[in-house]
């Protein structure tokens, strides 16, 4: 039968004056092939032919048969009808549909017009389901008439074994990038603090993105959004790493969200899982004077000397960094801007009360890594250190 679809599709694109043959065979599509299993499995089929596998990616959407095939079945008006009981409520919705697999692949708009029963959301075997496709996708008027017919904007299974599909509805949007179906989602009940399987909220996704043309914006507008909604937004939240969005936003280097997430009382101080504060990520002197001057405005008192597991302070880390990067400048003799940076961010934190004198657990301070520092006769750091 498939083989016959794709035979006709391909005589159809190259004989357009089938055109009247055509509306018949569709009418036949309609009416004889009622059975939702054909259909169903003709175009999960199609993503197997010539070869292809759910791992595959498809860089030749629409110009292989299969894709097609769907566009075909799509044009026909054909419609997912769900088995229903005697109260018309669908009897079926853990299967796995082609829209599952196309979101496993590529191409969904056409599917969603043939399984367009917005009251019904099929979940596969890994929990994703078309709500799910939908949000990863960005389709905002698909979204919106799930939500119009009662759908739950935080549905999320905790079962899935993929982790690639352990997302909130959310989330898949912010990573994306498809604000306006992340706006439409908040407004419409969605919890700005439901985590993902790996610990992220919202502020995560947001905060760990490296995105030099958003400066902000995306998390301004967010905090705006659930300000008006009064909802509280936890800026404190940890993931299954220990991070804060506070940390994500340092690590990516993120200057506007740093500031954002501070004057939101994001704690300075959190650790996580590896020990790591926000001081130790401060980097550039820019974004380091950023980090000191919010939090002197808010009273904060920031932990300089805080240690990780091998007792490493972050002054012990900025001097360790340079030690390499001293070794290879005088390698190439020449000048680097990212030692000046370190030496920069550790001259800061001394003048801000660093203990130089603080080992690590095999009994290496600061100082100690200040004099393993080579091929420099006129040490300013050290000779700040000594001053201070």
């Amino acid at each position: 039968m498939y083989l016959f679809y794709r035979s006709w599709m391909d005589i159809f694109t190259k004989h357009k004056r089938m055109y009247m043959k055509s509306q018949k065979l569709i009418y036949c599509l309609r009416n004889v092939s009622k059975s939702l299993s054909n259909i169903t499995c003709l175009c999960s089929h199609s993503y197997k032919v010539n070869g292809d596998t759910d791992e595959d990616a498809d860089e030749e959407a629409r110009t292989t048969p299969g894709e097609r095939f769907i566009d075909f079945v799509a044009s026909s008006g054909y419609k997912d009808e769900p088995d229903t009981d005697e109260k018309n409520e669908p009897l079926l919705l853990h299967r796995t549909t082609p829209v599952h697999r196309a979101a496993k692949r590529s191409t969904v708009n056409s599917l969603f017009e043939i399984y367009n029963s917005f009251d019904v959301n099929y979940i596969d075997e890994d929990g994703l389901t078309h709500f799910h496709v939908a949000c990863q996708y960005g389709y905002e008027a698909i979204v919106a008439k799930f939500l119009e017919l009662g759908q739950d904007p935080n549905c999320f299974s905790q079962e899935t074994r993929d982790a690639r599909y352990s997302e909130t509805p959310l989330n898949l949007s912010l990573i994306n990038n498809h604000q306006r179906v992340a706006e439409l989602l908040l407004r419409s009940g969605a919890d700005p603090n439901l985590c993902s399987q790996n610990g992220d909220v919202p502020l995560h996704i947001i905060c760990g993105t490296v995105d030099d043309s958003d400066d902000g914006e995306l998390l301004e507008k967010f905090f705006a959004i659930n300000d008006q909604l009064n909802n509280k937004v936890q800026v404190n939240a940890q993931n299954v790493q220990g991070d804060t969005p506070l940390l994500l936003a340092l690590q990516t280097g993120n200057k506007k969200a740093v500031e954002l997430l501070l004057q939101k009382d994001a704690d300075p101080n959190v650790a996580n899982a590896s020990g790591f504060t926000p001081v130790y990520f401060i980097g550039t002197i820019d974004l380091a004077e950023t980090f000191f001057k919010i939090n002197d405005e808010r009273s904060q008192t920031i932990q300089i000397n805080a240690q990780i597991i091998n007792g490493y302070t972050p002054l012990h880390l900025y001097l360790a960094q340079t030690i390499f990067h001293k070794k290879a400048v005088c390698a190439e003799n020449h000048e680097t801007i990212q030692v000046d940076a370190l030496d920069k961010a550790a001259e800061l934190l001394l003048r801000r009360g660093a203990n130089p004198n603080l080992a690590d657990e095999n009994g290496f301070t600061p100082l100690h890594f200040l004099c393993f520092r080579e091929c420099d006769d006129d040490d300013d750091l050290a000779k700040i250190l000594f001053a201070i």
